[in-house]
């Protein structure tokens, strides 16, 4: 399972017959790097069981995830009411208990990135996060990376009486980069894109998709070798490229269900969210100084869900990373946009207020369910 990397991750120096070993988390593996960095560096400090690791890990992943999510509506909202709305929609999402905690973790460093550029702290620190989310997911590196390059525009072009300023904070993001990707190459002896884990998730898909829809069903045994069923039906497709390459009919009904379900578990994350961001959006003119924020929200929507819905298909839990930053934003847009437009304001108090109430009917189901939403 997706949350393994808690109990493998294993930061200690260790001799083995004479010969120091070292074990470094690889990008492909189940955590990322970061996330298999900041729960080695937890176990190395806090003494824990075999029995009671996965409650630490998820119960530390939880209070970062809102503590710096509480922050940023702090940050953004100024208006009270609106911040205790903010924060009730966090705090009843059930998103926090979500598992794998790589995604709280990643989520944790987003937000302190966010956090970090509104605040104009110094580029080592706000760079310093942007990495450990870009080093969450081989995926989310793209995000980082445009999110990187976006601020790197942004601070080249924004002239405040002084002199254009260098873009440390995107300078010092590849830095940061570079030295987390480093071990893995030298000390791990390893590649840390060697693993090819899209082939491996697009034909255990694609039976989890059709199979459902079979006057007979395959047995859970059937579905778990997926690759090997797969493989008899496409022999041509050795990796997920060959399959869209070589059967493009099959990858567009495979893109039409993952779309379906990509959409539907979207409105099931968000909920009544959905309006208000969309009144947000239309509103755009009237953001001010939060439209460079709003673009870094954009950018992570668009870079880490549509590989997903390419390969396999948007999960509820894949919004968890993101729910914090789309909170804050759209209340504050929503806050902003209402003191030229009042219909903002109404649009976001009942939005909010349903969703909170859709929440708290299904906080059961997020606690019991948050391995496999």
């Amino acid at each position: 399972m997706d949350q393994s990397f808690a109990e493998t991750v294993d930061l200690q120096i260790k001799n083995n017959n004479g010969k120091f070993v070292f074990s470094y988390p690889n990008l492909q593996y189940s955590g990322g790097i970061s996330a298999g960095l900041v729960i080695g560096l937890y176990k190395l400090i806090v003494p824990v069981t075999h029995e009671s690791l996965n409650w630490h890990v998820r119960i530390f992943s939880m209070l970062i995830y809102l503590v710096s999510g509480f922050a940023l509506i702090f940050r953004f909202v100024k208006y009270d009411p609106a911040r205790l709305i903010a924060i009730l929609l966090l705090a009843t999402s059930g998103f926090q208990f979500i598992q794998p905690s790589s995604e709280l973790i990643a989520g944790t460093s987003l937000s302190l990135f966010v956090l970090c550029a509104s605040l104009g702290w110094p580029p080592l620190i706000t760079s310093l996060f942007l990495a450990i989310f870009a080093l969450s997911k081989v995926e989310f590196a793209v995000a980082a990376v445009a999110m990187a390059l976006f601020w790197a525009w942004r601070d080249r072009s924004l002239v405040c009486g002084r002199e254009r300023q260098m873009p440390w904070v995107t300078l010092a993001f590849f830095g940061w980069t570079a030295l987390f990707l480093l071990p893995a190459f030298v000390l791990a002896g390893a590649n840390p894109f060697s693993t090819d884990r899209s082939f491996l998730t697009i034909s255990n898909t694609y039976i989890e998709f059709f199979q459902s829809h079979q006057f007979i069903t395959l047995s859970p045994s059937k579905i778990m070798s997926g690759p090997d069923l797969f493989a008899a039906k496409f022999p041509m497709a050795k990796s997920a490229l060959q399959f869209i390459i070589n059967y493009p009919k099959y990858y567009i009904d495979y893109l039409g269900v993952s779309s379906a379900r990509s959409f539907y578990n979207t409105v099931v994350a968000l909920k009544l969210l959905i309006v208000s961001g969309t009144f947000v959006l239309f509103g755009w003119k009237n953001l001010g100084g939060l439209k460079p924020y709003m673009v870094l929200l954009i950018m992570a929507l668009a870079f880490t869900l549509l590989p997903a819905w390419l390969v396999v298909h948007v999960r509820e839990r894949y919004y968890a990373k993101l729910f914090p930053l789309i909170v804050a934003l759209i209340t504050a847009g929503s806050i902003e946009i209402a003191k030229k437009n009042a219909m903002a304001q109404r649009i976001l108090l009942w939005s909010s207020l349903g969703t909170i109430a859709m929440q708290l009917s299904l906080f059961n189901r997020m606690v019991e369910s948050s391995h496999f939403l």
